[in-house]
Parts: C-alpha cells; structure tokens; sequence
C-alpha cells in the first residue's frame, strides 16, 4: 500500500522515536524518555516554531515509516527578513523497500514556504537527491577538521576505539608528547599569542557576546536573546563530547574580536561547536581555542570548516575531510553567494548541531 507524507505532530514522536532507535541506534537501548524529550524539545518546544516550517513524517497503514525533522530559522540577509528551513534526521524504516521514500521526504522539505533551505549533515544518498533537485553543494562548508595536538596521545586513542585494552599506554604516551612538545613545539603545538588572550565566558553572558559579534556576517539569524539563550541551554549539555567551555578573544585592550564555544574531553578530542570570528581574525581565534584546548589535556581539536576559517586551517596544519555534506538552496542567489564566501553566521548553533540529538545520551 502507498503511504503518505503529512507534517509531524507532537503526538507522533514516540513512534519517530522508536524509528531514530532503530535507524540511528541499531536499537541497541530501545526508545528511551531521554530520546523522545530530545524529539520533542528539538522540532515543537523551539521558541522559534514556525507552524508552516516544520518535520514531516511518511505514514503508511496508521504506522509511521519515515521521517524529516525540520526547524526554522528566521534570518537576517543583508537587511531583508527572510525564512530559512534546517533539515536533518532524515530516516526512512529500513523494512520498506521503496528507494523514493527518502527522495519524497526531502521534496517535501524543500518545497516549503522558506526562501532558504539548509542541512549540514547529508549523507552520499540524500547528497545525490538534493543536488539533483538543483541543490547547491557547499564544498567548503562539508569538510570537518582535525589539529592533532598530542600526536601519540591521538593515535594511541584512536587504536583503543578498536581495542580498550591500548589505553594502558596512556603515560608512555603521555611522556612522548611532553617530550616532542619540546623538540617540535614551535611547528606542531599551539603558541601563546602576544597581545592576545582568551576569557571564558559565564553561561548567562554567551547569548550577547554572540548577538554582538555576529553583526560581523552579512546574513545572520535574527534572534531574541532569548532564543539563542535557549538554543544555547540545549547545546550546555552533551555527555559524549566532553565539559562545554566558552571563550571571548580579546586584545590586549580589550577589544573583542572572537569566540568560541567547544566541548572539552581530556585525553580526547576538543570539539569545536561554534566560531565566531571576522575573515582576518580567524587564525587568532583558532590558534587561542586550540591552546586552551592543549591545557585542557586534549590531544586533538576538531569542528567544521567554512570559507572564512579555512585559509587558518590550512597554515595551522589541519588535516581536512569530508564526513557529510552541507547543501543549500535558495530562490535568492545572492544569499547561497553569502554563504559560499563565507559571509554568513550559519551551521552550529544555527544549525543542527545545537540539539541534543547531537551528542545526547540514550
């Protein structure tokens, strides 16, 4: 029997739960209440729920089979108010056999009333739909980053990802870095910056350090505080990535030029959620989160990529790769050439990685 596509309602998110189980999870814990709070907080609880712009879900026989989550984002492009639509947790029940599914999903996404429609984590599959539906693909945006601070430390842990018992090692390892430090610090390891220094910021004051700094970027949300203060309450807590730690860059006058907000795993890696940073302040921004990173006890700092941080990237020695893709579609061009050049505040915490589908625990 042929199903249908229809908008989510709160009252369907223990089955879209029980479906991202079984997709995402291999249903190795069941559905747990964590999970389905997750859903619910993530695409109805939103302050900025747009009941025009929301997930859809494919129902066949009374059973829901698919499912495209969705949130709004109302941004500001260069003055003119516009909506944008944030696509991800695309899944489809892996017992239906129809390869169209997915595609009639994300259809029905793109089809939207929104002027720009946004995902940062495309899978090979739904790549392939997007752009042929006349999708943009962000090359730049798609490449994830890694700067290895602790060279034995990082691959002594990424060998014990497949065998635990390696981790005996640790203080070999930990000697061997303290050793190289010395020999190779002033190519490899992050370096103090003269004139510049890193704050951390209390949790109640990151919401307008970011209103103020992202003034920088020609297309930006255009938040409440009070939006990004909640979005900013979901993203505080993600056991998987570590103690979340936020940062101002300042000069030695006190002129703020940067922030970052990262999550912080000793003997592990330092996960880079947002930067905020203008286009000759990115290797100053980077350099400080990675040195605090260092202090911290990580061996390694990795985020996401975009054209205004990448030549940093690059003179700082990262190794790049792609795991999923950024892709963007828009009616006005001049806001995809914004977001190609960089010159939009766009993905992290005004993306998808924000919800504590990302990094939650189940």
């Amino acid at each position: 029997m042929t199903g249908s596509i229809r908008p989510c309602s709160p009252q369907d998110i223990p089955r879209v739960a029980d479906l991202f189980s079984r997709v995402f999870l291999q249903g190795r814990h069941g559905t747990s209440s964590t999970l389905v709070h997750s859903l619910e907080e993530t695409f109805f609880a939103n302050p900025s729920f747009d009941e025009e712009i929301r997930s859809n879900v494919y129902e066949e026989e009374g059973s829901v089979r698919g499912f495209i989550g969705i949130t709004p984002l109302r941004i500001d492009a260069e003055g003119v108010k516009i909506r944008c639509a944030i696509g991800g947790s695309l899944m489809v029940d892996p017992d239906i056999k129809d390869p169209l599914i997915g595609a009639r999903l994300l259809r029905s996404f793109s089809s939207g009333p929104q002027s720009l429609t946004f995902s940062e984590t495309a899978n090979r599959t739904s790549h392939a739909m997007w752009t042929r539906s006349g999708a943009r693909f962000l090359p730049v945006h798609s490449l994830d980053f890694v700067r290895i601070l602790k060279p034995a430390g990082f691959a002594l842990e990424n060998l014990a990802e497949q065998l635990a018992a390696l981790r005996v090692a640790r203080p070999v390892t930990h000697l061997i870095d303290r050793f190289a430090s010395g020999l190779i610090g002033s190519d490899l390891m992050p370096k103090a910056q003269r004139g510049v220094r890193s704050t951390p910021v209390a949790r109640e004051d990151i919401p307008g350090v970011i209103m103020a700094l992202m003034q920088n970027y020609a297309l930006r949300p255009d938040w409440r505080e009070s939006e990004l203060d909640w979005l900013i309450e979901r993203a505080w807590e993600k056991p998987k990535y570590g103690k979340i730690h936020a940062a101002v860059v300042e000069n030695a006058a006190g002129r703020r030029f940067g922030f970052y907000l990262a999550y912080l795993m000793k003997r592990g890696k330092a996960r880079l959620m947002h930067v905020v940073a203008g286009p000759k302040d990115s290797a100053a921004v980077l350099e400080a989160a990675a040195r605090d990173a260092f202090e911290a006890g990580c061996i390694a700092v990795e985020g996401r990529a975009d054209p205004r941080v990448l030549p940093a990237l690059i003179m700082q020695r990262c190794l790049l790769f792609r795991r999923t893709s950024t892709i963007a579609q828009s009616r006005l061009p001049r806001v995809i050439d914004n977001i190609d050049a960089g010159d939009a505040f766009i993905g992290g915490l005004a993306g998808e990685t924000w919800s504590p589908l990302h990094g939650g625990e189940w």
